[in-house]
């Protein structure tokens, strides 16, 4: 097979190439049509001076990802960490979870309790109603605010569509799908009704993911196996460790999920929709696998420990507009509601109590995003937003034999916390030359929390707190367009982080050996100077380069580490000795690196593409390297289609490097416990295959296979084995 696949790669390129002529040269990449919200409103790519990856529906369609984490990893430009299965943490230029931000139909995800080590929310998001998704790479705290560090990433999902001749329209897509690594078995349906002046929009999608399969062919760099060779088990009231029959099943690793979306949308003229949007997402138990895979002298760690389940109830209005005013020529309105629901539950092996945390996260919100354009080659964007963050956090310790209940140690304040974010800005499109496009802005921020806490075992590290701070945010970039296909952009930005709730006042004791972190109400907002350059060439609109630079300067960053309390590095806490963690502004770091990708249309029937992503970074202060910083990776693609589009196929390669022992952070985010110990984590490479047949006008059949060769392999700072051999087959009706 593997000597095999790449001779059918190599005749279908040289097929490819022998098939040009004069008559194609109508193919080209259309790359100046793609529309992204870079800005907040829509806008051509061309006039944006970062780094975008663009996702169309029809790519998540044919990539079949099972998660949004997934669709983010398949595009060769964005890093995913897993603890378990059920998770999924983007890595943007080497910052992760609280240092990135994610946005959801224009309204920011991120609440008061993101930590920042590896986070699973993002697969709360349904992949299967999106319209499109938008990577913005580089800080994005001028737009954005706090915590786009990073980068941003915006899901927008399907809108509800009118009716095009005054008569009610209705629209279905749906599909089923089986995969075999995790025995996935997905459902989804989207019905559409459009009338002249009202449109209606539904979509469900019911998931249930079985333990995950690992490959059974060892990486030929692996000297380390992560076989799963028990798991617990409660046995007639008994906990009991079961040899796995199969050590390649992750047991217990499978979840099940239901996502619900509906929007009604009302047209009373061609420039004006006010549109409802509701979204619904819930988890069964989300086990946490690389807890579970622990164990001790024999012995499994934990009998249980799972997330959720994990909720998130969404609810927004939205009022667009396009009717030129004084103010405006577009504009956009959003009020939202979010009620996010997290828990975590965990119980020792052998032991009869388990612990529960739960957390509740109401979170109001209002968006106002407004353009102008003033003259024939100046255009204004401005805006404002705020969100409101009410944290309640509960906990319990219930005996599984007696069923009695005694109170925990709650993760956060058990008083409540309150968060704000606000801010404005304004943004500035100045042509200032036939070629040269300015693109400054500006962005005043205010950050808000107060917390306390009643809890008497709290009470000597923590008992309220409130802090207030404003930042003050600018963006200088720029885009050349030079003669010959070649296009410069820049950007110079800052960038800030205010302190969460969970930064400043969690009071947490995950082991005695990790010790107990306690709140620091002093901390301040981390801060970053970036520097982007990036240089694109198209070659007669069948050939695009890029390459983009990018350095990152991060002072009074936040990092974990050994502290003292009333003179002592060691406590008494819930009956035991912990040693002392705090969080403080202690780091100064420097992030930097290169993206270089590149698309070629060979003819009109076949496409090759290809990614690298190579990321440094350094904590200066400590002289050490900084943690989330993955390998060199990436992705390489042939893609093929008939000329009546029936037939489409392609093969691709996913890559990660090598993540040496030398380039791993103390700190303990990037796991080390998981990789070869004296090495670091093995170089691997993926062989994929999948291809789509068109069944006549409304149904198409789909068929892939992922990890061809059944290679057994971890992503760097994982704590759960990547999928072995895959089988995904997928039928798909639109009517």
């Amino acid at each position: 097979m593997r000597t095999i696949l790449p001779l059918i790669v190599a005749v279908c390129i040289c097929h490819g190439l022998s098939a040009q002529s004069p008559t194609l040269k109508k193919d080209t990449l259309q790359l100046e049509e793609v529309v992204v919200t870079a800005g907040r409103l829509p806008e051509k790519r061309t006039g944006v001076p970062v780094q975008i990856a663009a996702i169309s529906p029809q790519d998540i369609r044919s990539w079949n990802s099972q998660t949004s984490a997934d669709v983010l990893q398949q595009t060769g430009k964005v890093f995913v960490q897993r603890s378990q299965m059920g998770g999924g943490s983007p890595v943007l230029r080497g910052f992760e979870a609280n240092r990135v931000l994610i946005v959801v139909d224009g309204v920011r995800m991120n609440n008061a309790i993101y930590r920042a080590g590896h986070l699973q929310n993002v697969i709360t998001i349904d992949p299967n109603i999106q319209e499109r998704v938008e990577v913005m790479f580089g800080s994005g705290s001028v737009m954005y605010g706090s915590d786009a560090l990073g980068g941003v990433m915006r899901f927008s999902t399907k809108n509800a569509g009118f009716s095009k001749d005054g008569k009610t329209a209705a629209a279905t897509n749906a599909f089923a799908r089986y995969s075999s690594a995790n025995r996935e078995k997905s459902i989804h349906a989207d019905l559409n009704i459009g009338l002249e002046k009202w449109a209606f929009l539904s979509s469900v999608t019911l998931s249930d993911f079985g333990d995950l399969r690992a490959g059974t062919r060892d990486n030929p760099f692996q000297a380390y196996q992560w076989r799963s060779s028990m798991y617990a088990a409660r046995i007639s009231n008994r906990d009991t460790a079961l040899a796995n029959p199969d050590p390649a099943v992750q047991r217990p690793s499978g979840y099940r999920q239901m996502d619900l979306l509906q929007k009604i949308a009302f047209r009373p003229g061609p420039h004006t929709q006010h549109i409802l949007n509701f979204q619904y997402s819930n988890s069964s138990g989300v086990p946490r696998y690389d807890r579970l895979w622990q164990t001790t002298n024999g012995k499994p760690d934990f009998a249980e420990w799972h997330y959720g389940p994990q909720k998130r109830l969404f609810a927004a209005y939205t009022l667009q507009t396009t009717q030129p005013t004084r103010l405006h020529d577009e504009a956009r309105f959003i009020a939202s509601y979010q009620n996010i629901g997290e828990s975590r539950q965990s119980r020792r092996f052998g032991r009869d109590t388990r612990t529960t945390r739960m957390e509740s996260i109401n979170i109001l919100g209002f968006n106002a995003d407004l353009a102008k354009k003033t003259g024939a080659k100046t255009e204004f964007s401005y805006g404002g937003e705020w969100y409101h963050n009410n944290v309640q956090s509960a906990a319990s310790q219930n005996s599984i034999s007696t069923g009695s209940q005694t109170p925990a140690t709650t993760r956060y304040p058990n008083g409540g916390s309150q968060m704000n974010f606000g801010g404005i800005y304004t943004r500035l499109k100045w042509q200032a030359g036939k070629r040269l496009l300015l693109v400054p802005a500006v962005r005043l921020s205010c950050v808000s929390l107060d917390a306390k806490t009643t809890d008497a075992r709290f009470s000597p590290f923590f008992t309220s707190v409130s802090q207030r701070n404003v930042a003050a945010n600018g963006q200088l970039g720029g885009v050349l367009d030079l003669s010959k296909g070649w296009r410069l952009t820049s950007a110079v930005s800052t960038g800030f982080r205010a302190p969460n709730v969970d930064d400043l006042g969690k009071t947490f004791e995950s082991n005695a050996a990790d010790g107990l972190t306690i709140p620091n109400t002093g901390l301040r907002p981390e801060q970053t100077v970036n520097a982007d350059l990036g240089i694109e060439k198209s070659v007669a609109g069948r050939i695009r380069l890029e390459l983009n630079g990018f350095y990152t300067w991060m002072f009074d960053a936040i990092r974990l580490v050994p502290a003292q309390f009333d003179g002592r590095d060691s406590v008494v806490f819930d009956g035991g000795q912990a040693k002392v963690l705090q969080n403080t502004n202690t780091a100064r770091a420097a992030v930097y690196g290169l993206y270089a990708g590149a698309e070629v249309l060979l003819n009109r029937h076949f496409s090759a593409s290809g990614t690298v992503n190579y990321t440094i970074g350094r904590d200066v202060s400590a002289g050490v390297p900084l943690d989330h910083i993955p390998p060199v990776y990436g992705r390489l693609g042939l893609r093929g289609t008939t000329g009546d589009k029936r037939l489409a196929g392609e093969f691709f390669v996913m890559y990660n490097g090598w993540k040496r022992l030398a380039r791993y952070s103390p700190s303990g985010e990037d796991n080390l416990q998981y990789a070869i110990p004296t090495q670091g984590m093995p170089a691997w490479y993926t062989l994929n295959l999948r291809g789509s047949y068109r069944l006549g006008q409304y149904v198409q059949a789909q068929l892939g296979v992922e990890n061809l060769t059944n290679t057994h392999y971890r992503v760097f700072s994982s704590g759960i084995s990547a999928p072995g051999r895959n089988v995904i087959f997928a039928l798909r009706g639109n009517f």
